[in-house]
Formats: structure tokens, sequence, C-alpha cells
């Protein structure tokens, strides 16, 4: 009996029984042979009045309840990540909340809007991002007014989902005046995850004043690397006075320290970030800088460095 006549059961079945019960009710009131301005008559009739009146009030009640109920449900459904990853339209579906969101505000440039949040701030294609990118350059000025720069970059890489094989890559370039043999460059080291590792190196000439030096190396098999590198260079301060780096996958926070002679001075820009790098520690012949946030692809810093007289 317990599994037939359970609470949620009479719950719902009350409605019911309270007009059937002022249903009776009334019909007692008009067709039993009471007197005339009987007190039983009379108390049947408005009894009766009373639980239809009722009996319909708790219905509605009941209704709106359910349909308060119904709706919540819906919205979970609708909301539900593992509902959304089966929605086919899903980029029209974002599409239109974003708009709301910015109560499309930009009717004539939207699309265009819409695309760059997607694939800029939302890189669905991307399967990896960098977190804590660190800098330290020693500079030294030497004769001729050239310059030496050693830099040591240490930068954690995260894999957020099961690619088996990715690839690192990092790119130099180094600017000259008539041959390439008036530059130097140098991989000092390179490891991955505390061990040597040995990239793939190649080196092109573009627009016959540019040196670039690019470097690969594959990852498999871990969700996340440590990558530290140190390289050297050497060139002639007129011919190349900047020192710039974007980044080409979202990365979470970026520290540079910059050692320099005090004959130098160093200028420092933010390029493209959302706020500015703040400056940590500054005093004669060292610089430090942090940037707290997400860095986005194609963002970064420059450095113009100027000797002085």
């Amino acid at each position: 009996m317990s599994g037939v006549y359970t609470k949620n059961s009479f719950g719902g079945a009350l409605p019911w029984i309270i007009v059937l019960l002022g249903l009776i009710a009334f019909l007692v009131g008009v067709f039993f042979p009471f007197e005339n301005d009987s007190y039983w008559k009379t108390l049947f009739l408005e009894a009766g009045k009373t639980l239809l009146a009722s009996g319909v009030f708790a219905y509605l009640l009941k209704y709106t309840q359910f349909l308060g109920i119904f709706k919540e449900e819906i919205t979970k459904i609708i909301f539900e990540p593992k509902f959304l990853q089966n929605r086919n339209d899903i980029d029209i579906y974002w599409g239109k909340v974003t708009e709301v969101l910015f109560k499309d505000r930009f009717p004539h440039i939207r699309r265009q809007l819409l695309d760059d949040v997607r694939n800029t701030y939302l890189p669905t294609n991307q399967n990896y991002y960098y977190d804590k990118h660190t800098f330290t350059y020693q500079i030294e000025l030497l004769d001729n007014n050239r310059v030496k720069i050693t830099q040591e970059s240490k930068v954690t890489k995260i894999v957020i989902n099961d690619a088996e094989h990715i690839k690192y890559k990092f790119v130099n370039s180094i600017k000259f005046r008539n041959d390439q043999s008036e530059v130097l460059f140098k991989l000092v080291d390179f490891k991955v995850n505390g061990e040597k590792s040995i990239p793939v190196v190649n080196r092109e000439v573009r627009n016959n004043n540019e040196l670039v030096s690019s470097f690969l190396i594959d990852l498999k098999g871990k969700d996340k690397y440590a990558l530290s590198r140190t390289i050297e260079k050497e060139y002639c301060l007129e011919d190349d006075n900047k020192m710039s780096f974007r980044v080409n996958y979202i990365t979470n926070t970026m520290r540079l320290k910059f050692h320099y002679p005090q004959n130098l001075k160093l200028s420092f820009f933010s390029l493209g970030t959302l706020d500015e790098f703040e400056i940590v520690d500054q005093k004669p012949g060292f610089l430090e800088m942090f940037y707290d946030n997400l860095i986005y692809s194609n963002q970064g810093f420059l450095v113009i460095m100027e000797k002085i007289n």
C-alpha cells in the first residue's frame, strides 16, 4: 500500500478530492428533500460552493507550481554542458547569446566582432597554452657599438586535451647591415622537463638584412612540459636596437628581468595587451616588469635600447 498511497501522489490528487466532495455537498443541498430554509440545506450548499472554489484554487496553484518546476528543469537541460556539446548550431547559439550581452550595439560590424572574439579570445582550435613565462636578459655593451645579449627563458606548456603529439617552436631574428656574418647567434642550452634536448634548427635570411633562426621540437606523451632555453646573440646596436616578443598561444602571466649597463637606456612598451605591464623594480642597471593576466596571440612587449654618450 505504501507504494501506491505516497505523500506526493496524495498531494497531486488532493485538488480533485476537494472538488469531488464540494460537488457532492452541493448536489445534496440542491436535490435532497430538505425543508425550505432548512439549516442543513444551507449548510450543504455553502459547504459545496466553498469546497468547489477551494478545489479549483488548489488545482490552479498546483498547475502554476508545475509550470515553475517544468521551466526550471527545462532551463537546466538547455544550459547543461553535455546538452550544449550535442548541438549542431552551437556557433549560432553562442552568437545570439553574445549579441544579447552587448545588446547588439554594433550591427554593422557584428560578424567581424563575433569572429574575432571567438577565434582570438576563445581559441577553440588550440589544444595548449603557456603558463608563467619568464625572461631574463643580460645585456653587455662591447666595442664598436656592438651589444651582446644573453637571454634565458622558462615557461610551462599545458596541454588541455589528449593530443599525443604537439610541436614547440620558437623564432629569433637579428638585423644586420651588409652581411649575416656581422651578427652572431647561438643556442646555448635547451631543456624539456629538466632534460637536455636538441631541436631541429633552420636559419634563413629575409629582406636581405635579417637573420631568422627557428627551432622546432616534438613533444609527446605528457600533459605538462617545463621548457627552458638560453641563447646568446651579438650584433651592432645601430643596425638593430629593438628587443621584442609576441606570443603565438595564450600565455598566463609573464615576468621580465633586464640587467644592463648604466650607459644604456631601455624604453619599454606593451604590445597590444589588454593591460599594461607593471614595474616591479627599477634602479640603475636593472628593470623588472610583470604582467598578471592573460596574453593573447600576437600580443607581447617591445624594448628599445639606446646608448647614452
